[in-house]
């Protein structure tokens, strides 16, 4: 009798599509590894022990041992490992732990243990790994019915706060709104009572941890979480039970070992994911932006002349229109009201500040006003003194001249 795997972030993607997860998980047809998940496995296994270095040295930065460490990283992860190495700092002080195993049972109480099948029908066996076992913590004896390995567990003095750093080499920043971000500060809050707030933060490793996107948990936020995290196994046993499922497109699709067999896919003549070359899809793309671009540019010409949107009906009758289209949004002079106005504020609410606050003036609005002549000495000053430079990764299509196009119709801005 196969055992059923205590649920995982990974657990959880591959369930986006059931048909992928029966597949890999209950038929046992693993994606192999790839140098994408070689590159996942090295930076994370360096940044571990860049970290541990650091805190047994009790040091913030040691470049030569993070030189030492990333030398050996293959061609798809020594790049991405050079962004972080002059940026990267180590809260050494507040370092717990680095690459821990915490698994909670179907109760969600914390256990060290994990089931597995001998190979005889009808007989389970289990292993508990005293090696993740937390000074303090009470274990259950049930088997783990979700786990998760944490990059790095940081803790204040009084052990009341704690973040989560999680390490992606993905391109693309994301929000950290999965089932992940979600059991990791939950199951760190069972396993250390006094915790209060838990961070968990995503650290794309690509920008050299100066993109994150992060979300903080409370105790008070406990119960709603775990309601979350138990569906989240019930649809895996639901699943397990079943044995089968319907195939369901999506970014998933693209860590699933059926993509190198299209045919496989029971789905695969309307799978987008798969059913395309990509080298086609940026092809059309280009074409269809460009067409966009011109048919935009005459429809304005016409709501120019004539004076009337154009108009168009969808299959159910409904109107969509192209025209001038007069909105309001709300605009805040920066001028001696509003200073004055934030200066009182400050006065009678110590924990803001300007700092605190980080108000911004964007670059599109201010440089324009910086541009005039009798203006020079005050531009020269903003960028001596105030100005910050900020990482924003976009898609973009590069041309052969070397350009860059971030101006296309589908352009998303992280």
């Amino acid at each position: 009798m196969r055992v059923i795997p205590p649920l995982s972030q990974s657990l959880v993607e591959l369930g986006s599509c059931p048909e992928s997860y029966v597949f890999q998980i209950i038929q046992g047809n693993r994606q192999p590894d790839s140098l994408q998940s070689d590159r996942g496995t090295e930076i994370h296994h360096v940044m571990s022990e860049y970290v541990r270095h650091c805190v047994a040295r009790k040091v913030p930065v040691d470049f030569d041992a993070f030189d030492k460490l990333s030398a050996a990283a293959g061609p798809e992860a020594g790049p991405i490992l050079d962004n972080m190495r002059d940026t990267f700092v180590v809260k050494w002080q507040n370092v717990l732990a680095t690459e821990v195993r915490l698994r909670l049972d179907s109760d969600l109480n914390p256990t060290l243990r994990e089931l597995y099948w001998s190979g005889d029908p009808g007989q389970e066996c289990f292993i508990d790994y005293p090696e993740d076992e937390m000074v303090g913590v009470s274990y259950s004896q049930q088997p783990a019915a979700h786990a998760g390995t944490l990059d790095v567990i940081e803790i204040n003095d009084d052990a009341t706060e704690a973040v989560i750093p999680d390490y992606k080499s993905h391109p693309r920043p994301f929000e950290p709104d999965t089932y992940q971000s979600k059991l990791y500060p939950f199951i760190l809050m069972k396993h250390i009572p006094t915790v209060r707030k838990v961070t968990f933060r995503l650290v794309f490793v690509r920008y050299g941890g100066a993109v994150t996107r992060e979300v903080a948990w409370t105790r008070d936020d406990m119960p709603a979480l775990a309601i979350e995290i138990r569906r989240a196994r019930e649809r895996q046993l639901a699943l397990e039970a079943a044995g089968e499922g319907p195939a369901l497109p999506g970014s998933h699709c693209q860590y699933c070992p059926k993509i190198t067999q299209p045919t496989l896919c029971s789905i695969a003549e309307f799978n987008p994911q798969i059913n395309t070359p990509m080298d086609e899809r940026l092809k059309f793309t280009i074409w269809a932006d460009e067409q966009a671009k011109v048919s935009r540019t005459v429809m304005k010409d016409y709501v120019d002349a004539s004076g009337k949107p154009v108009v168009t009906l969808d299959a159910n009758g409904e109107p969509t229109e192209f025209g001038i289209q007069p909105t309001e949004s709300k605009v805040y002079p920066l001028d001696r009201t509003s200073i004055q106005l934030l200066e009182s504020h400050f006065a009678v609410s110590p924990k803001d500040s300007w700092e605190t606050m980080k108000l911004r003036i964007s670059s599109t609005t201010l440089k324009p006003k910086l541009k005039a002549k009798m203006r020079a000495g005050l531009a020269e000053a903003f960028d001596n003194s105030v100005v910050e430079m900020e990482v924003k990764p976009k898609f973009a299509i590069r041309k052969p001249d070397g350009s860059t196009d971030t101006g296309y119709s589908q352009d998303e801005d992280f």
